[in-house]
């Protein structure tokens, strides 16, 4: 029914997606607020003084050169305090998984949005063509 069916999905991007294991995260006493903070000042940015120079005040800031966020092996260096107080590495209840992603993310508004484009087989009416992506639609939505 369809032929040349391309689209403008991009899915070839390299990604790393955290697992947390929130039951041994549980038991070591880290909530998932502490990781939060503990990931953000390990790789985010953060004000963390003033610094007067003539007459001016200059935020200085915290931040992790480029050159540590190269690979996942960075996460083996940060450490969460738990509830105790003690430091627990992020290894003993967080693994790294990398998957496939997309490089870029097209949207409509604010909505993401993928297009498909497509040539119909020879004697393949439109509406038949329609119908069976509509019924497409519908078995992805239950599935």
């Amino acid at each position: 029914m369809f032929r040349d069916v391309t689209s403008d999905s991009q899915l070839r991007g390299l990604q790393a997606s955290l697992r947390i294991d929130r039951d041994r995260a549980n038991t070591l006493g880290v909530t998932i607020e502490a990781l939060r903070s503990a990931l953000y000042s390990a790789f985010g940015e953060r004000q963390v003084s003033t610094i007067l120079h003539l007459g001016r005040q200059l935020p200085g800031h915290h931040g992790t050169g480029a050159d540590a966020k190269q690979d996942e092996s960075a996460f083996n260096n940060v450490y969460v305090r738990s509830g105790t107080g003690t430091l627990v590495p992020l290894s003993s209840f967080m693994t790294v998984e990398r998957t496939v992603g997309p490089t870029s993310v097209n949207h409509v508004g604010q909505l993401q949005a993928v297009t498909v484009s497509f040539n119909l087989a020879p004697g393949v009416a439109l509406g038949n063509a329609t119908a069976k992506i509509e019924q497409y639609g519908r078995a992805d939505r239950v599935a």
